[in-house]
């Protein structure tokens, strides 16, 4: 009896016998390999799961020149926040430590900055974020 070369799966030719053992032993085949692909998409589904519990946004804003606060918003409130400082430094906020006396502060949907000593709003000024939740 010849076999498919890829799976080894049984090819009856016009001059065998039948007997059900070939087709057996095929469907048994499909099985196994069927099954190994479940487990493989549970490890899949799981790691899914762990990613879909976190967030990330990268993106940029331009300042607009006001002092009072401006909310980026984000769709999700970060851990913490990376922005770009004016001078092309990086300064890090956190939802228990605000950056410069609260000039970046974290919000329930994204964060805010105002022109303060941060300078996180300086008009004409494109400023970069990565936000984690």
């Amino acid at each position: 009896m010849r076999q498919t070369q890829t799976y080894s799966l049984n090819l009856i030719d016009p001059d065998d016998t039948f007997s059900p053992d070939p087709i057996n032993q095929n469907t048994q085949k499909l099985e196994d390999q069927l099954a190994a692909l479940g487990g493989a998409d549970t490890a899949l589904d799981s790691r899914v799961t762990a990613l879909e519990g976190h967030k990330l946004a990268v993106g940029s804003y331009a300042g607009n020149g006001s002092s009072s606060a401006r909310t980026i918003r984000l769709g999700f409130k970060p851990r913490v926040l990376f922005l770009e400082t004016r001078n092309g430094g990086l300064c890090m906020a956190t939802q228990a430590f605000p950056y410069g006396s609260s000039d970046v502060a974290i919000t329930e949907d994204g964060f805010s900055v105002k022109n303060g000593s941060f300078h996180g709003n300086t008009s004409g000024q494109t400023y970069i974020y990565f936000a984690v939740k």
